[in-house]
């Protein structure tokens, strides 16, 4: 029979019919979306994820899939690959996502199913097909290690948005490494551009830097190289209004990053995040994988922090075991703290792991009340928490490490220039 062909943009895909013709090994699943009813009947899309490592239906810019159904939400659901299937996951929508018309917040697609959202109904087809994932034959990418199928798309992705200009938005839980991210893509064009961005700086906005510099000044500091915008949502409303007016001109002083650990379409809508920043930093947008989703890296991840760490053969079969056997609802930060105790430890039994539950408790209470005694604002308990938290962070990176503030960032999973600024503000 005539092979079916499938077009994902910027590539084509054969496959065999569904008469016993073989599709080939190699690669991803071609999974296709389309609207059965609803206002965009008859749209279809192909999840094409040798370009993005999640695929986001909503009315919102952002949204992959863009539907213009009142009752959906700006990101209604998530759709991301887990070896043959896809996994969904509502995203906090106001109206609920159901699959096969049982309403869930997580589900598996296998391919054939139904999706409700809203007065939206689609359908998920496995069409048989495979896309070619480019092969890798390293586990790191700048400082980030991974063998995992997530991150081995995520460095091939980051490989590719090297290259590029454009805004970029790096999403992820606390811990996953998102300015290690955002610092290896910057490190990362001046293997293809000798000379050009990655030789140049790399500079970061926070509301902590915004504490010793203008938006102004950082933006010359940048410029010809990388900006970093963590948390952009967090900014003061006038710092936001300065960022966004600078940016408007800035299409050719460099390339902005930003990360975030929350939903910035719905900031913006809250009205945590200016509608013009939201503008300005709206681009390519990117999820880092949770660690419990790495399958394979925490061996790896392990293994590398007890060596740099000075002890390579600290990894016994029962710590493995044990951390083989948590969440770590504090990712590849959690992992590394964990070891670091361990290994200041020197060798003593390994103290069970946390549940994810008693992370809320682990700053001194003392700390705590010692700030509410003053009868603070929120916003000023909370910077001066911040605060107490970040200088105990760096004495403690910097003790373990003698003094060698390249080995304390390393291992802190901060860019260098960020802990010199934290440094300087013990």
């Amino acid at each position: 029979m005539k092979s079916e062909h499938v077009t994902l943009i910027g590539r084509d895909i054969h496959t065999e019919a569904a008469d016993g013709g073989a599709a080939g090994s190699a690669g991803l699943p071609v999974f296709l979306l389309r609207v059965l009813s609803g206002p965009e009947k008859g749209l279809m899309l192909a999840l094409d994820w040798t370009r993005t490592s999640r695929v986001l239906v909503g009315t919102g810019p952002r949204a992959d899939l863009a539907l213009t159904d009142p009752r959906v939400s700006r990101r209604h659901l998530s759709l991301s690959p887990e070896g043959a299937r896809l996994r969904l996951r509502d995203l906090g929508s106001r109206n609920g996502t159901a699959v096969n018309d049982i309403l869930v917040a997580e589900a598996w697609i296998s391919g054939g199913e139904t999706i409700s959202v809203g007065e939206t109904t689609l359908r998920v087809t496995n069409t048989g097909a495979r896309a070619e994932v480019a092969a890798r034959h390293d586990d790191h990418f700048g400082r980030m290690l991974g063998r995992s199928a997530a991150m081995q798309r995520l460095f091939a992705w980051g490989e590719r948005a090297a290259a590029s200009s454009e805004p970029l938005v790096i999403e992820g839980e606390p811990g996953t490494g998102k300015d290690l991210f955002a610092e290896a893509i910057h490190d990362a064009h001046a293997g293809t551009h000798a000379g050009s961005r990655g030789e140049r700086p790399f500079v970061l906005v926070s509301t902590e830097t915004l504490r010793m510099a203008t938006i102004s000044q950082l933006m010359t500091d940048a410029r010809g190289g990388t900006l970093l915008v963590s948390d952009p949502e967090e900014l003061e409303p006038a710092a936001q209004k300065a960022l966004a007016a600078e940016l408007a001109g800035w299409a050719a002083g460099g390339r902005v990053i930003a990360t975030t650990r929350r939903d910035l379409d719905r900031e913006c809508d809250s009205g945590r995040l200016t509608t013009p920043l939201f503008t300005a930093l709206s681009g390519d947008v990117v999820h880092m994988p949770p660690l419990r989703q790495r399958h394979g890296d925490v061996e790896l991840l392990a293994r590398h922090f007890f060596a740099q760490g000075g002890a390579p053969d600290g990894l016994t079969e029962a710590i493995l075991a044990g951390f083989l056997d948590y969440e770590w609802p504090g990712n590849v930060r959690e992992l590394r703290d964990a070891i670091d105790r361990i290994i200041v430890g020197e060798g003593g039994e390994h103290e069970p792991l946390p549940r994810a539950e008693e992370h809320a408790g682990a700053i001194s209470r003392d700390v705590i009340d010692d700030i509410l005694s003053r009868n603070p604002t929120l916003s000023q308990a909370r910077a001066e928490l911040v605060g107490e938290l970040e200088q105990r962070f760096v004495r403690d990176a910097l003790a373990k490490h003698h003094g060698n503030v390249t080995r304390a960032a390393a291992a802190s999973g901060l860019t260098r220039r960020y802990f010199h600024i934290l440094r300087k503000k013990r």
